[in-house]
């Protein structure tokens, strides 16, 4: 899944700026698809059906449909990227 690999390229990122820096990016996802998994329509939905939640400390976001039943994720990438680089996931 391209959305995994882009998460733990984010993460060898951080920790390569400092030790430990990572595991908190890992652990702010964490809580953020935690809130999802317990509120998935709390998020605004930015387009038809895709909702977008932030990470905060971190410039990312997760991209996710929610279809009244199940949350697919469809991408997590910088705030700064091209959304032509992940549109066409999922």
């Amino acid at each position: 899944m391209e959305a995994v690999s882009d998460l733990l390229d984010a993460k060898a990122w951080y920790d390569e700026r400092r030790t430990g820096l990572g595991d908190d990016f890992v652990e702010a996802l964490e809580r953020v698809i935690g809130l999802i998994s317990e509120l998935p329509s709390a998020f605004p939905e930015i387009s038809a059906h895709l909702r977008r939640a932030l990470l905060g400390r971190f410039p990312f976001a997760v991209y996710y449909r929610f279809d009244g039943e199940a949350v697919e994720v469809v991408a997590c990438p910088h705030t700064r990227s091209s959304p032509s680089r992940w549109r066409g996931r999922g």
